[in-house]
């Protein structure tokens, strides 16, 4: 039986509990549809799957609306607590197309949180929302179809 941890790093808001929720297949982790977060300290989610033991560390979500710093600090705690950090999966949105100045810099503060080395050979980066991103897209792509046809139907 092998065992796997998994650190959950992501901004506020990007669904990092719904993701460990979901790949867990539990509601163990508390969420939030508001600009809120949920997450204020950190969470360990542990599930099995084929004889293994899988071990999620949801953390609290940077570039929210409290300081950073703190948080900051409770991760590098998460680091220290859990050395057998195996995995660090980072959530960003899927409509976030480019690396934008706020995800660059919360990129470089989890670097700071790792040796540059050990942060890039276990990194593995999930890209969330992108239900609500089809749903934006087919709404648009209706949107235009439906003024497309009035203009047809106005000739």
């Amino acid at each position: 039986m092998s065992k796997y941890t998994c650190l959950v790093l992501g901004e506020t808001g990007v669904g990092k509990s719904s993701f460990i929720n979901a790949i867990t297949k539990s509601d163990n982790c508390l969420v939030s549809d508001g600009p809120n977060p949920c997450t204020m300290n950190y969470d360990i989610i542990e599930t099995k799957h084929k004889n293994n033991t899988f071990i999620f560390i949801d953390t609290p979500g940077l570039n929210g609306l409290l300081d950073d710093t703190e948080n900051i600090n409770k991760i590098k705690n998460v680091i220290v607590e859990f050395p057998e950090i195996r995995c660090i999966l980072i959530l960003m949105k899927f409509q976030d197309k480019r690396f934008t100045n706020s995800i660059i810099n919360t990129l470089q503060q989890y670097m700071n949180c790792f040796s540059l080395k050990d942060f890039g050979e276990h990194v593995i980066i999930i890209r969330t929302h992108a239900d609500k991103t089809y749903k934006y897209f087919n709404d648009q792509k209706q949107n235009i179809e439906g003024a497309i046809m009035k203009g047809i139907q106005n000739k």
